[in-house]
């Protein structure tokens, strides 16, 4: 059987040493798409005929957690490290999952979609 789902998992806020930058939704959006591209250049074929699935975090650490749950489910994925002048450094800021079965991860399975934050109660 094909695996049909990948996901991506895209940080809400980025936890700096001097501040918390909110991810704006363009970033956001942005950081996924530049995810999906890394993962389908690793896979060397087309992942648009899959169900893409973005997950959202709430900081840099809940997503080296997911890394970690991830690694020991020995589930492959790709990291998006961004290099920026608003946060001086590189960080990562998205992961997306090589192309597995819906709910073949338990890791997933606790984070919700990303919505954007106009949406958030």
């Amino acid at each position: 059987m094909e695996s049909t789902h990948v996901y991506i998992v895209v940080l809400r806020n980025l936890d700096l040493p001097d501040r918390k930058l909110c991810m704006t939704s363009g970033r956001i959006a942005s950081h996924a798409v530049h995810t999906a591209v890394k993962l389908q250049r690793a896979l060397g074929c087309d992942v648009s005929e899959k169900w893409i699935i973005i997950l959202s975090v709430a900081n840099n650490a809940e997503l080296e957690t997911v890394c970690q749950e991830l690694n020991r489910e020995r589930l492959q994925y790709v990291e998006y490290r961004d290099v920026d002048d608003a946060f001086r450094g590189e960080h990562l800021t998205a992961i997306a999952t090589f192309p597995m079965e819906k709910n073949q991860s338990g890791a997933l399975k606790k984070l919700r979609p990303w919505r954007c934050k106009c949406n958030e109660t």
